[in-house]
């Protein structure tokens, strides 16, 4: 029993065992588009990407950077608090849908707002044709 903790405690400590952690991402679209990717439980463990897998992808090499790099300073220890109660596969197609969801929105409101912007041009070009008729009729 003795080798078994020990053994236990041995890969718990180990850098594979970090390593093979799964750790909960916040994502962020952003307005002019890609994604901001962090994990709050590795400080400072952030990254950008031009599509949601850029993102991810970026994400996971960071996240391996991070731990290796904390793990052979010995300067920090790596928290791992939160990565069980939400890094399941769920909880990942959970807010991968949200962010998929929050960049349709932002889709639907450009196209909104490029429809407006239309609109709006071509009631300035109505616009002053009547203002040239009204000048054409007092002439």
């Amino acid at each position: 029993m003795k080798n078994y903790l020990n053994h236990l405690a041995e890969k718990m400590l180990s850098l594979e065992y970090y390593l093979s952690l799964k750790y909960p991402m916040s994502i962020y679209p952003e307005e002019d588009g890609g994604y901001t990717v962090m994990i709050p439980d590795l400080p400072g463990c952030m990254i950008q990407g031009d599509n949601l897998e850029e993102a991810i992808e970026n994400i996971n090499e960071a996240r391996e950077l991070w731990i290796e790099t904390v793990y052979c300073s010995g300067k920090q220890q790596i928290h791992t608090k939160t990565y069980q109660r939400w890094f399941s596969l769920d909880m990942r197609k959970l807010a991968i849908n949200q962010a998929l969801s929050k960049r349709n929105e932002v889709e639907l409101i450009k196209d909104e707002n490029t429809g407006l912007k239309m609109e709006n041009e071509r009631l300035k070009i109505e616009v002053e044709k009547l203002r040239m008729e009204m000048v054409y009729k007092r002439s």
